[in-house]
């Protein structure tokens, strides 16, 4: 009997929740989670010292459901909340929501149907909503099963409007992240979904992927991840580095090393260029720092050894390995403005 009794408290599901200051987004959140047609889960609702009213909305639907349970903490960021929740959480699964994005009633069991012995990590589809014009737009994935983490992480990566760092869309067994004691790097608000994403993977290699749609991904005007600029040049290089160091880290057979050291290089460029070169050029104070961050970087994980990649990106690498003067900043301007409208034109393909 105690041990049927023990069972209970586990429930299949445990989604993570952390919540900020998101009065005005947080019931839509709350409900359609809780109106799930998959009914065995817990909702962990994470209150990282919110200001306004939301730590109040928590704890009103912890007394009105039992499968909601609301943890209050000082202010430390979205990474040591989620931690927190992972922390407390009991269920065989868990998956996590943003506050200010909602599901459909069918996305607990979209996760669901797709588990077997083997799964350990289950992604499903999604939709885009644009808070500014109200649009909504589908991101449908094929269903497919998949054995290798580093096949998983190029896929990613080439899918169109998809990338590595989205946790929000997919299920993590709970055993693996406690096996690796896997957590959120606690002080960086920034890319810190991938790096978990990344260190997850170390330890696991049968994926599925769904074509169902269940999680809607709100796009705010003034979100963080359209603030780029305010991030630090030295929290971009951490992250960067993290990212690097955990995809060297993965056991990859030796026939497919080869590839997968140029997939790294041609990613990590592609990051550097997004978050450091292109920063070099608008910023004539942060200039002279993030090219010495950017040979640091490239020097350290060998990312100037670039093979089977398009010229402009090997003329970046000859560019940045140049003295630093006036042809070196005109040059690097001009590559990173023809790389910038080569990426349309491949979208658009």
């Amino acid at each position: 009997m105690e041990k049927k009794e023990m069972e209970k408290t586990n429930p299949k599901i445990s989604v993570i929740v952390p919540v900020y200051n998101v009065e005005r987004y947080l019931p839509r959140c709350i409900d359609s989670i809780l109106a799930q047609t998959f009914t065995d889960f817990e909702l962990l609702l994470i209150d990282d010292g919110s200001k306004d009213s939301s730590g109040e909305i928590c704890d009103e639907y912890a007394s009105k459901d039992s499968r909601v349970r609301v943890f209050h903490k000082e202010n430390g960021g979205v990474s040591s909340a989620r931690n927190l929740g992972l922390d407390n959480a009991r269920g065989e699964w868990i998956a996590f929501c943003d506050s200010d994005d909602w599901v459909d009633k069918s996305y607990l069991y979209n996760y669901v149907e797709q588990i077997d012995d083997l799964t350990e990590l289950v992604i499903q589809s999604f939709w885009t909503d644009r808070e500014d014009d109200a649009s909504e737009n589908k991101v449908e994935l094929p269903t497919l099963s998949m054995e290798d983490n580093f096949r998983l992480v190029q896929w990613l990566e080439d899918y169109p409007n998809v990338h590595n760092g989205f946790l929000w869309h997919r299920l993590f067994k709970r055993s693996i992240v406690e096996r690796q004691h896997t957590r959120f790097a606690v002080g960086v608000s920034f890319a810190e979904d991938g790096l978990f994403f990344f260190q997850y993977l170390k330890d696991s290699h049968h994926f599925k992927v769904t074509s169902k749609l269940g999680y809607h991904y709100v796009i705010h005007s003034g979100s963080l991840t359209s603030c780029g600029a305010k991030i630090s040049v030295h929290t971009h290089a951490q992250v960067l580095r993290g990212f690097v160091g955990a995809l060297q880290d993965m056991d990859v057979p030796q026939a497919c090393r080869g590839d997968f050291a140029n997939f790294i290089r041609r990613y990590a460029w592609r990051l550097l260029e997004s978050w450091i070169l292109s920063r070099a050029c608008k910023s004539r104070e942060e200039k002279e720092e993030c090219l010495r961050l950017v040979d640091g970087i490239c020097n350290d994980c060998k990312l100037y050894d670039v093979h089977c990649v398009s010229m402009t990106l090997r003329c970046l690498a000859a560019i940045c390995k140049m003295e630093p003067g006036t042809v070196q900043r005109v040059l690097l301007r001009s590559v990173l403005l023809i790389r910038k409208y080569e990426q349309k034109i491949k979208r658009h393909l």
